[in-house]
């Protein structure tokens, strides 16, 4: 895994790696300390080969049990981490998050309509 960018918007943290490690995502606190985790994947399916493969070889190696990728994403139980496919553009992902969150702005701050006079 690599991180593309680590950007502060609107008080929200949000650091972007491209890539997928297990190990790493585990690693990210489920307080939200340190932010959401912004995890980029090319497809999908590419990802449960190279997952599958790598645990064919640990089994292999080490003797360890065979996992499915949905085993895997399943031991993900953190509200700070997001999974995205990108299709090979990841810079993509990036701008669309960015933009997401810049218009949360407009609906925290948002108040409801209140007359000024004659509720009275």
């Amino acid at each position: 895994m690599r991180i593309l960018e680590s950007v502060t918007i609107n008080n929200i943290v949000l650091n972007f790696w491209e890539g997928f490690d297990i190990d790493i995502i585990n690693k990210h606190p489920n307080s939200g300390s340190d932010g959401f985790m912004v995890v980029i994947i090319d497809s999908y399916s590419n990802l449960k080969l190279t997952l599958t493969r790598n645990s064919k070889i640990s089994n292999l190696i080490n003797d360890e049990k065979v996992e499915d990728i949905d085993d895997i994403l399943k031991k993900i139980d953190n509200n700070y981490v997001m999974l995205y496919t990108s299709g090979g553009r990841p810079e993509l992902i990036v701008d669309i998050v960015k933009e997401k969150i810049k218009q949360l702005n407009y609906i925290t701050d948002w108040q409801p309509w209140q007359p000024i006079k004659g509720t009275e």
